[in-house]
């Protein structure tokens, strides 16, 4: 609600990891100039105190999960969403930015890649596009129905992968389960009662699925196809994966469409 109220409204948003600390949110609230600032009531204490020493920042607003009285300056998002909506959007370029993501700072400090609203565009169709003419018919699926697809989100939406992800099956209508955090019986029971075809996932879920014993307790006969990304994951970890899920097709990393193809449960890199 929130990315696309501020899209409507001509913004852009940026995107912030909730595992922040207040020394990181400021300077990433610095560095973007962002003056209005989302946030759940859980984490109102961390965001207030990296907005001590932002003066772009004007607005906070916070998501309630409590009757406690909110601080002095920060606004209800139920009183946020009270008011008209706007009557016309704001006229945009294609060119403008719409989301501003920062890397990790793994060799220096984090940088905001900026992203207009072309590329993210583009991005969102390619991605059915690619999955309708390349990867489902290696699947023997013909005229998918995206709105009867259901889809467990666990990635974050702070990162590119998460968000495009996200908008994808937005603009899909796909059903979409977003989980509020990784937890291994909630994950697997929602694999095993929505039967999705598809996960997307990162190396960590990958080998959690392919070792842990937990996982065999669980129905995930409905998975076909597994895209990893993200960071790479190794050769062992991946045939690992494919023989304890024959029913799995493809596993698929990144861009690069096919990793492992099971040819009568043969895994061949």
């Amino acid at each position: 609600i929130y990315h696309l109220a501020v899209w409507a409204a001509g913004g852009s948003v940026v995107g912030t990891s909730a595992l922040f600390t207040p020394y990181e949110m400021e300077k990433q609230f610095l560095d973007s100039e962002c003056t209005v600032v989302m946030t759940s009531e859980c984490l109102l204490e961390k965001v207030i105190a990296a907005a001590k020493n932002c003066p772009k920042v004007e607005t906070i607003i916070c998501a309630r999960s409590s009757s406690n009285p909110l601080p002095d300056g920060v606004i209800d998002f139920n009183e946020a969403t009270s008011h008209a909506p706007l009557e016309q959007l704001e006229k945009v370029s294609i060119d403008d930015p719409c989301i501003i993501f920062y890397s990790s700072g793994t060799t220096n400090e984090p940088k905001g890649t900026v992203i207009s609203h072309l590329a993210l565009n583009s991005l969102v169709q390619m991605m059915p596009s690619h999955w309708e003419s390349e990867i489902l018919p290696c699947l023997d699926i013909e005229n998918i129905d995206w709105s009867k697809e259901h889809q467990i989100l666990t990635l974050p939406f702070y990162h590119i992968l998460g968000f495009g992800i996200l908008n994808w099956f937005f603009t899909s209508g796909s059903p979409i389960l977003v989980m509020e955090k990784f937890n291994p019986v909630v994950y697997l029971t929602a694999i095993q009662k929505y039967k999705p075809r598809m996960l997307v996932v990162v190396p960590p879920i990958l080998v959690f699925l392919a070792k842990h014993p937990i996982v065999g307790q669980f129905d995930l006969s409905s998975v076909e196809l597994v895209v990893c990304g993200s960071a790479p994951a190794g050769k062992d970890i991946s045939e690992e994966f494919v023989a304890r899920f024959p029913n799995v097709k493809f596993l698929c990393q990144g861009s690069r469409f096919l990793c492992l193809q099971i040819d009568n449960h043969q895994a061949t890199v």
